[in-house]
């Protein structure tokens, strides 16, 4: 088998944003099906901690359909 030099394409993901339609029914189900710590909210927007250096932002949009178009990881 032969060695292959990987260029890697990205270096770091900066920030990770969801969009959900109900915030608070959204922060109350991560936090209970995978123990997510909250970091901060507001009314429209909450990060939530995976680990030390690692977490993710919920963002509230009531009218949000998913879609095949739709990107699922934003980078910043």
């Amino acid at each position: 088998m032969s060695e292959q030099v990987v260029e890697r394409f990205v270096d770091r993901i900066d920030a990770v944003f969801l969009p959900v339609r109900n915030l608070k029914e959204s922060l109350e189900w991560y936090q209970k099906v995978f123990g997510f710590g909250l970091r901060w909210s507001n009314e429209r927007m909450a990060g939530l901690a995976i680990a030390p250096n690692c977490g993710f932002h919920l963002v509230q949009i009531p009218d949000f359909e998913l879609s095949i178009s739709t990107p699922l990881l934003i980078l910043l």
